[in-house]
């Protein structure tokens, strides 16, 4: 039974298509990449939404809590989702 749920599930949702994005060429500016690390960023091609997700370098740690992903808004503005987390993303710092 579960699995037959999973199965109608992804049936029923469409399938998202994404291009990545450089980070340069993106209207929101104001932050550069975090440091000791780097941001991926994707554009839905259906929304146009563009969201970045973030990753340090091997022994590296971000040195706040970072969120799941940011996302550069029509207006040229960085938001966070979650948005509790705050629109600007950290660097990354090594702990030892």
């Amino acid at each position: 039974m579960y699995f037959k749920v999973l199965f109608v599930v992804g049936l029923m949702l469409p399938e998202i298509s994404s291009d990545i994005v450089d980070l340069n060429s993106l209207k929101c500016k104001g932050q550069n990449s975090p440091a000791h690390g780097s941001l991926t960023c994707h554009e839905d091609t259906t929304t146009k939404e563009v969201s970045c997700t973030l990753k340090c370098d091997h022994g590296y740690d971000v040195e706040f809590l970072a969120a799941e992903r940011y996302v550069c808004n029509t207006d040229g503005t960085w938001r966070a989702q979650p948005l509790s987390t705050g629109s600007r993303w950290p660097n990354c710092k090594k702990y030892r």
